[in-house]
């Protein structure tokens, strides 16, 4: 079984989504539930369903058992929790992970934001139990989130285990401490002129920063390579136990596939140009969407602004927001400050 499994071959079942093809064979996706699959994915993703509502909608939709019946709840988080469908298989019970000769369903980048969502349960409730920060707000005493509660008209977070000192907090207050960071991340007027020119000569340059972006990934994948090797050698080695073993190759497999999804669109032509300046409006507009916008929309920038949110108690709230956030936050509203973010911005793009 070992063997088949280094080969890039997995000697089960096919999981729901690929056909079998006889022992010894890759498995091939099912042209049928193969798409239902990766919907599942994607639906998940956009925070809209819990799982029960999810299995309805894809029922709603088709998708179905082999035998014709209804995938459940229980069915679907087995698959939304199985790397298999980003081509590493992984054996129940088993830290390990190996790469496989079959084509991935997904995107490491969405296998790994639905991961996100299911460990955290962000999923959207129905309309009478919506509160925006639920869920991002972590108590630093018991490591849990604190749990949100109307009363008399105002929206309280508070931690709701016994002996916790945390004290109940307005979200009008959360969101004025996000409001503040939104409004550093604004581009000003006289930004404008600024970025209209770099984002020019980001036009003129594109095949040549495209071409950089290769090298730099081919060469993280070579790093990535190496360090698997090494971590090879240091378990054969008796240097480390297999749990220490397992779980470092499993996460170098993962960085790996990610590097690869990230190369493979580069050499595909992603459009650099384009990305980037939807990312600068993005910037313009962050803040009024906040202030304005529907809850999903607020939830959407929430979700590509923090990091962290964390307090223990009324009077010590942290957040934090991605290293790129910060570094946008903190400019010089300079040309040579835009002329060092952008590289940044452009990196970050073409890694998502």
């Amino acid at each position: 079984m070992v063997g088949r499994l280094k080969q890039g071959l997995f000697p089960f079942a096919a999981p729901v989504g690929y056909l079998n093809n006889g022992s010894g064979k890759v498995k091939t996706v099912d042209p049928v539930r193969g798409p239902f699959v990766t919907l599942a994915f994607e639906l998940y993703a956009s925070r809209q369903h819990t799982l029960q509502t999810l299995a309805d909608e894809l029922f709603a939709r088709g998708f179905r058992t082999k035998t014709g019946n209804r995938v459940r709840f229980n069915q679907l988080a087995t698959i939304l929790r199985n790397p298999f469908y980003i081509g590493l298989i992984s054996l129940r019970g088993h830290n390990d992970m190996f790469p496989g000769l079959h084509v991935p369903l997904v995107t490491s980048t969405l296998y790994n934001q639905v991961q996100l969502i299911l460990d955290r349960k962000r999923t959207k409730l129905r309309q009478h139990n919506q509160f925006l920060l639920r869920s991002l707000i972590r108590c630093d005493h018991c490591k849990l989130s604190v749990i949100a509660e109307r009363k008399k008209g105002h929206i309280y977070y508070r931690c709701h285990r016994r002996n916790c000192p945390i004290t109940c907090i307005r979200e009008e207050r959360l969101e004025s401490m996000v409001i503040d960071v939104l409004k550093k991340l604004s581009i000003t007027s006289d930004e404008e002129p600024i970025l209209a020119e770099a984002l020019a000569d980001l036009r003129r340059r594109e095949i040549e920063i495209s071409g950089k972006l290769e090298r730099d990934c081919e060469e993280e994948l070579s790093r990535i390579q190496h360090s698997i090797k090494r971590i090879l050698e240091t378990f054969l080695d008796n240097v480390i136990p297999k749990e220490l073993f397992d779980e470092g190759h499993s996460s170098l497999l993962m960085e790996r596939r990610a590097c690869e999804e990230r190369l493979a669109k580069l050499q595909a032509g992603q459009d650099i140009s384009r990305n980037t300046q939807e990312f600068i409006a993005s910037l313009r507009s962050m803040c009024e969407v906040f202030c304005t916008g529907a809850f999903d929309e607020k939830r959407k920038v929430l979700d590509q602004l923090l990091a962290t949110f964390s307090t223990n108690g009324s009077s010590n709230i942290r957040l934090s927001i991605s290293p790129l956030m910060q570094q946008i936050a903190c400019r010089e509203k300079t040309k040579a400050a835009w002329e060092m973010l952008l590289p940044a911005i452009i990196k970050e793009l073409a890694a998502k």
